[in-house]
């Protein structure tokens, strides 16, 4: 489980154990994070997570959402990563590593549907014939700060997320039709388009 170290001027305030899928930032206390504060956004940010990975969204607010120094719109976290609202910082950690595409560590059972593991097989760009085991509960695709997708596994279904579209908004594919981020389920042979690959679902 991960936690947010709430500081300000370098004085640890609070500590905030992620264990929502959806975290709130903001000055009114019906965020999850409350900070009393005119340089914070009524709502200012939201971290989503999935699974063991985490995610940091601006809310639209007026002063901005920082990640080690960076202004962002929306970024993966990773343990040790800085959020900066206003005059107060947020440190991520984490305790439990985020899956990595194609990571082999996971025990294989875990991708098995009838006897076999389910991949992605790449059918267009520079890696073509190119697979991706899906041995994990949770595999990422695609490239970070431009188009993030994660194919997720609840039981002995699959099921295609979007995470984010990067400056562009592009949208996560599935057969054509744009998928949202609560996720829409896989069968075998399904089309995915990500980053402007396409990669066939085979289970």
């Amino acid at each position: 489980m991960a936690k947010l170290v709430l500081s300000t001027e370098g004085s640890v305030i609070d500590e905030y154990p992620v264990t929502e899928e959806n975290v709130t930032i903001g000055r009114i206390p019906d965020n999850t994070i409350h900070i009393d504060s005119m340089a914070i956004s009524t709502h200012h940010a939201k971290i989503v997570t999935i699974l063991t990975t985490s995610f940091i969204e601006d809310m639209n607010s007026t002063n901005g959402t920082f990640v080690n120094s960076e202004q962002i719109s929306k970024s993966m976290l990773k343990d040790g990563d800085v959020i900066t609202l206003g005059t107060h910082n947020l440190k991520f950690v984490a305790t439990l590593e985020a899956p990595k595409i194609g990571d082999d560590s996971h025990e294989s059972t875990q991708g098995n549907i009838n006897g076999k593991v389910a991949h992605l097989d790449i059918v267009s760009g520079n890696h073509v014939g190119k697979a991706i085991p899906l041995e994990g509960k949770m595999t990422t695709v695609g490239r970070v700060g431009e188009h993030v997708a994660a194919v997720t596994k609840r039981g002995n279904q699959y099921y295609l997320s979007h995470i984010d579209g990067g400056e562009q908004q592009q949208p996560s594919i599935l057969n054509g039709e744009a998928v949202s981020g609560s996720g829409a389920p896989l069968k075998s042979h399904d089309i995915l388009e990500i980053a402007g690959i396409k990669m066939e679902f085979v289970a």
